[in-house]
């Protein structure tokens, strides 16, 4: 196999800085061909997504937090939706809500909602839900 290896792109909008930074440590210990761009603000995700997908580059997941500043989560899922090219992505969204309004408008939106995580062993387990949606990649053995 060749030293080059094709990453797979998760984009992530979190307001949470130690959200963001639970999560980047966890999916480094998931897989090594994750490349995770984090965005504060769902609009700037939003910004991203619509300049990748007009180079025809595209995220195997999106990840939004449903409570967040100026535009949340479930806001920036139903303009992400409209983008050419993404109403197909795999996108998860991940809250501290289990709302039943927020899971059904979820699953309208072809999306999961996923409970963030206590601890990290609950990060674990979450991780490798997540990294089914991006497909078979390498997984870390440690």
């Amino acid at each position: 196999m060749s030293g080059l290896q094709k990453k797979r792109l998760v984009l992530y909008a979190d307001d949470d800085v130690e959200d963001i930074a639970f999560v980047r440590e966890a999916l480094k210990h998931g897989a090594n061909d994750i490349e995770l761009i984090t965005f504060a603000d769902a609009s700037d995700l939003l910004k991203f997504s619509r300049m990748s997908a007009r180079g025809g580059i595209f995220p195997c997941l999106v990840m939004l937090d449903i409570n967040m500043p100026n535009l949340n989560g479930k806001e920036a899922l139903f303009v992400l939706r409209e983008i050419d090219g993404y109403s197909s992505i795999p996108a998860v969204l991940f809250t501290t809500s289990t709302m039943p309004s927020d899971v059904a408008f979820a699953e309208r939106h072809g999306a999961e909602l996923i409970t963030k995580p206590l601890n990290a062993q609950q990060m674990d387990l979450i991780v490798d839900r997540l990294l089914q949606h991006c497909g078979n990649g390498v997984k870390n053995s440690d």
